[in-house]
């Protein structure tokens, strides 16, 4: 089977990811957010599920999880959310306030320490489990029809919550590192104010999850080689590129705007 792996700006899933966000003085803020949608697609050229938290951390350990990757289950995606970042622009210092939730979905990784839930609808009645420590941990010994963990993602919501960010521009304060080489580190070249939350400062609030819907891309592999592209949305996609990699040597293309099959 031929698989294509898809990437889709995060600002083009606005609807599935929502941040809120609550300054102290609305004045002069800029907030940008930046990140990827990963998805993997199979011989019709939609998104398939797939185990997204398989593979080893990629992070550095100082990065806060939920354990996720401990599951003997597995998280059944069909996109993974990669390194979303959230700077912040400012001329003067200011707190603010910020909520990401993830409808389909949950937050697996975050920094700096943010107040964390995830919360489940059961279908039969409506009713509400927040998911814990202690009953996420309980999936990987039991099946998750004993303990009602939808694995699936189908009926979650999973929320992040700074309650009290310092907006900290023209400070330098000591950001967090290690002794190996992480591209995490490459998202802090910006002029972005600091940011400090409790005793730990980062230039950026990062955080990344998976999910399950329906993106807005499908890509197939034809027998030739070449790679189909359709736009399953209503709105044009500005830009497709394909990145290929050829036994380490990796390449892109730019093929301009897609408004329907290519």
């Amino acid at each position: 089977m031929r698989l294509a792996a898809c990437v889709v700006p995060l600002c083009s899933a606005a609807l599935v990811v929502a941040a809120e966000i609550h300054p102290s003085q609305t004045s002069g803020l800029t907030v940008h957010e930046w990140g990827t949608f990963t998805s993997v697609a199979g011989e019709d050229g939609r998104a398939v599920t797939w185990d997204a938290l398989g593979c080893k951390s990629d992070l550095p350990n100082f990065v806060h999880d939920f354990g996720y990757r401990g599951l003997k289950l597995g998280l059944q995606g069909s996109v993974r959310m990669e390194t979303p970042v959230l700077y912040f622009y400012s001329s003067r210092q200011m707190d603010a306030q910020v909520k990401v939730s993830f409808p389909k979905g949950l937050l697996t990784e975050w920094y700096p320490q943010a107040e964390y839930e995830a919360h489940q609808l059961a279908p039969a009645d409506g009713r509400s489990l927040q998911l814990t420590p202690n009953n996420v941990a309980g999936c990987a010994k039991c099946h998750m029809s004993l303990n009602g963990i939808d694995t699936s993602l189908q009926n979650l919501t999973g929320t992040l919550e700074w309650n009290r960010v310092h907006i900290n521009p023209g400070t330098q304060p000591a950001f967090p590192t290690e002794e190996a080489p992480n591209r995490y580190y490459a998202a802090r070249g910006t002029d972005a104010a600091p940011l400090t939350v409790g005793d730990q400062h980062e230039k950026f609030l990062f955080y990344r999850g998976v999910g399950t819907f329906s993106i807005s891309l499908s890509a197939r592999v034809l027998e030739s080689g070449k790679i189909t592209v359709a736009n399953l949305g209503g709105e044009p996609v500005p830009n497709v590129i394909l990145f290929e990699n050829r036994g380490g040597h990796i390449g892109y293309r730019m093929a301009g705007t897609l408004e329907k099959e290519g």
